[in-house]
């Protein structure tokens, strides 16, 4: 008797945890739809309630959690393709990223394969999208840069950029936008899973001494091929050119992401207070000059290993 009670009731916890998590996800997911210029910013830690279902319950409770969202956006917006935008996009990062963490992988491998796994769903959307539209590849694409530039631009409206700056950029977005696309997948895996593993922390001292703090981060020295590879296409004529520029920015942005570990390890060294590294962080991602030279540092670290001279990695998350 005693066990035919218990199983409805842990059934019901799973279930009561399943639609609280996955209702924070599509809060959040849903902003990009209602505000077009924050919303997106804010979008993007949709996973973050889905990767703590998953260290909650497992792969099949952050799965079950997905399920909750889907079928909510299926059943009362009639959106299906938004719904599985929402699995495909930000679902299979979740659980990638809350696997990672609940099996203490390295932050990079946990960021890399979660990136890939969203990565390959925005793919299989375009291939879903091109078999629905009857269109060719080039044209959904360009469809979908328009309508990203003509975000750009209402933000950029009220600047002083001037026509020939804004068609500068205008070319740089047509001719970047994989890679760019990329990389704020990328940035998404990394803010999710280190807040979702510091968030962790906060409550269990334990999981936090195990975990590796995000100034550890280290690519494969062998990955400096990849650049190299990229420089050498960018000098070829096109379409050689273009495929070697978006190579390019997904390289410097994986090297930048190194370049900010160096500066969390040395921040730690010389002991700066919380509020001087969190205004350093801000000054060095709103100047270009300075993610150049971030990303230099990172190039340089395969190398040079600025950290050798660093204190021991320690578990205050860098």
């Amino acid at each position: 008797m005693e066990r035919s009670v218990a199983f409805p009731r842990s059934a019901a916890l799973w279930i009561a945890d399943s639609v609280l998590w996955g209702s924070f996800s599509l809060v959040l997911f849903q902003a990009a739809a209602v505000t077009p210029i924050v919303g997106p910013a804010i979008s993007l830690f949709a996973p973050l309630p889905l990767i703590f279902l998953s260290l909650r319950r497992g792969l099949v409770g952050g799965a079950l959690g997905l399920l909750f969202p889907f079928l909510f956006l299926v059943s009362f917006t009639s959106s299906f393709p938004r719904a599985i935008s929402l699995v495909l996009e930000f679902g299979g990062m979740a659980l990638v990223l809350g696997e990672g963490i609940r099996r203490g992988w390295r932050g990079e491998r946990a960021v890399l394969v979660g990136t890939l796994v969203a990565g390959s769903g925005i793919a299989l959307l375009l291939i879903s999208d091109i078999w629905r539209f009857q269109v060719g590849l080039f044209h959904l694409l360009d469809r979908q840069i328009a309508s990203r530039l003509q975000e750009v631009r209402e933000i950029l409206a009220k600047t002083a950029l001037s026509t020939a700056s804004w068609d500068a950029l205008e070319h740089f977005l047509v001719q970047s936008y994989p890679s760019l696309l990329f990389l704020s997948i990328l940035f998404g895996a990394v803010v999710n899973y280190y807040l979702a593993r510091y968030i962790r922390g906060l409550g269990n001292p334990e999981a936090r001494k195990k975990d590796l703090p995000f100034s550890s981060w280290s690519l494969p020295e062998y990955w400096i091929w990849g650049l190299i590879l990229s420089l050498l296409l960018y000098l070829l004529p096109e379409p050689y050119r273009r495929a070697g520029l978006n190579l390019l920015l997904v390289f410097l942005g994986l090297y930048l992401l190194q370049g900010a570990a160096v500066s969390s390890s040395l921040f730690r060294r010389w002991q700066l207070p919380t509020a001087l590294k969190v205004f350093l962080y801000l000054l060095s991602f709103s100047q270009p000059f300075l993610l150049l030279l971030l990303a230099l540092i990172g190039l340089s670290d395969v190398w040079l290993n600025f950290r050798k001279m660093a204190d021991p990695i320690s578990s205050d998350g860098g």
